[in-house]
């Protein structure tokens, strides 16, 4: 346990992977991540908690499968990167010169962050297909010979046979980006229902059953999970889950936004400028693949707004999808966002190809501005790890009013959108190709 630890400790990324490009990497936010370990990540701490049951193995999982697999995918799951960064508000990374540092340990040949068929390396196109299937299958689990667990959060039906006959669970929810969890049940014989109640949970969360809440039901300390006893028949069960706005410490003093089990990344403004037929991977600049279909191509994609921003924590406000997000991890889509107040900074860059490790004390260099963070896993370019300033909290500088309230918006139900967040912890334009559709 404490080498998973460790791993997260010194190694880990703010979307949940390890930063390891073929070694592992320190966390310096222009570090890079394969699509591979993402997949393989998150495959390690689902089997995890499905052994020892730590559960913050499977917060690690669920943070990893909602934030760094989807963003190196592009919505049609055509095109991927062999290699996100942290901070990356560009994918056209260029070939450092002969008298800079390598930016990774692989790949210097300027198409390692870019979009396509298989920019890097093989491995990411035919490993990554296993990620979500391999969440979903071990999303649910049996407890002894009468209990079962939903383990990973997210929208899915499981048939089995317990003890005293077949049971069926289907979870409804448009988790992560909404907290609202309902089950319909159809159980032949009593059984045990374990729900898994996150880590970051906030005060308020609750699980109704029928309509009546359940107030003296807790989540084990260990595990997370709260048991129901469930007697035969049809049976309606939800469970609210309440989160806040909340921020991760970074290294340099930089933070992390989150609002649940999503990051949040500054919005740069992305542009596909360039696509390209595939190019073999041995090969960056040699001829396209020919005879490939029209949906296999290459992306080069930049942000055209500023990226060298610091945020004052203290004005962070979570605002709502307005209705359930079809395709939260496509860019354009409304899944939510964060608003925050900031102002741009001196930010170098490192070797001259990408975002240097934030500046630690920044000074503002223009006024205060409002600034959007998106789900990171739309944000195919983006900036997860931005420096802090105190700008004051005044009315003026929060911009307009907004209600603090903790709730999300789920299934249509009129619920509170807004969230307010605390201070640190310690320890539309879109992009308008294929490619997205």
């Amino acid at each position: 346990m404490n080498a998973v630890d460790w791993t997260f400790q010194y190694h880990g990324a703010p979307s949940g992977t390890v930063l390891a490009d073929e070694i592992m990497r320190d966390l310096a936010s222009y570090s890079g991540s394969e699509l591979c370990t993402a997949v393989e990540t998150a495959y390690s701490l689902e089997y995890l908690y499905h052994s020892l049951g730590v559960n913050e193995y499977a917060d690690r999982a669920e943070r990893t499968v909602f934030n760094a697999l989807p963003v190196m995918l592009t919505g049609d799951h055509w095109a991927h990167q062999y290699m996100d960064q942290p901070n990356g508000p560009w994918t056209n990374n260029s070939e450092v010169g002969p008298n800079n540092p390598a930016v990774f340990t692989t790949s210097q040949f300027g198409v390692a962050t870019t979009f396509g068929m298989e920019p890097q390396y093989p491995c990411c196109t035919v490993n990554h297909p296993q990620g979500y299937p391999k969440f979903l299958s071990n999303s649910w689990a049996t407890f002894g010979d009468n209990g079962l667990v939903h383990a990973l959060l997210s929208p899915s039906t499981v048939t089995t046979t317990l003890k005293y006959g077949k049971a069926t669970v289907t979870c409804t929810t448009d988790y992560p980006f909404a907290n609202s969890l309902v089950y319909t049940i159809n159980a032949a014989g009593p059984f045990d229902l374990y729900l898994r109640n996150p880590k970051w949970a906030a005060s308020g969360s609750n699980v109704k059953l029928d309509g009546l809440q359940l107030n003296s039901v807790s989540p084990d300390s260990e595990s997370g999970l709260i048991k129901l006893s469930i007697s035969r028949g049809k049976h309606l069960v939800v469970n609210q889950i309440e989160a806040s706005v909340r921020t991760e410490t970074r290294s340099n003093g930089a933070v992390s936004v989150y609002v649940g089990n999503v990051l949040y990344a500054l919005d740069v403004d992305p542009v596909a400028n360039v696509s390209s037929l595939p190019h073999h991977y041995y090969d960056a600049g040699g001829d396209p693949i020919p005879n490939l279909p029209a949906s296999a191509r290459d992306y080069y994609i930049q942000g055209k707004s500023a990226w060298a921003v610091a945020i004052d924590t203290s004005t962070l406000v979570y605002h709502g999808p307005q209705s359930s997000p079809t395709s939260p991890f496509v860019p354009g889509t409304d899944a939510g966002h964060v608003s925050v107040m900031g102002c741009q900074i001196d930010w170098s860059t490192h070797s001259g190809a990408t975002p240097d490790v934030p500046p630690t004390n920044a000074t503002c260099t223009g006024e205060p501005a409002t600034f959007t963070l998106l789900p990171y896993g739309q944000s195919k370019v983006h900036m997860a790890e931005l420096p802090v300033v105190s700008l004051g909290t005044s009315d003026e500088k929060r911009g307009p009013a907004n209600q603090a309230t903790t709730g999300f918006r789920s299934h249509g139900r009129s619920i509170p959108t807004q969230l307010r967040a605390p201070a640190a912890e310690s320890n539309p334009n879109t992009i308008g190709y294929m490619m997205i559709q």
